[in-house]
């Protein structure tokens, strides 16, 4: 009788020593996936930045600039592209800035768009 008391109680904590392991595998996985969603994040905020301030830059004088940059051992691409468009008066240029990664992957969910008006031309 004594015995079979003792299995019992061997078996019930290997389950819950088998519940436990499982829990934390489980808490362990979740906290890793945070981690790296954080990285991401921190990545897009880094390229956000750095395509804007490219951006601003473009709008001084309307040329298109590329740069390429690291945050956190990851390097990616941003681009300011120039499209010229003649309207009434001078010359409308759309100014786009996008961040790559290292696969051409867009890094920002959207592109920022800005838009500068240049005097002169035919009217």
């Amino acid at each position: 009788m004594n015995g079979s008391r003792s299995y019992g109680f061997l078996i019930e904590t290997l389950l819950a020593l088998l519940f436990f392991a499982l829990s934390a595998a489980v808490l362990l996985q979740t906290f890793w996936a945070a981690g790296e969603k954080s990285d991401r994040t921190a990545l897009r905020t880094a390229a956000l930045i750095s395509a804007r301030s490219l951006l601003e830059e473009s709008l001084t004088d309307g040329r298109p600039r590329s740069a390429v940059l690291e945050e956190q051992g990851v390097s990616y691409e941003v681009q300011v592209l120039v499209e010229e468009q003649p309207v009434a008066g001078g010359t409308l240029l759309q100014l786009e800035a996008l961040a790559l990664d290292e696969s051409g992957q867009e890094i920002l969910s959207a592109p920022l768009r800005s838009a500068l008006f240049v005097e002169g031309g035919d009217s």
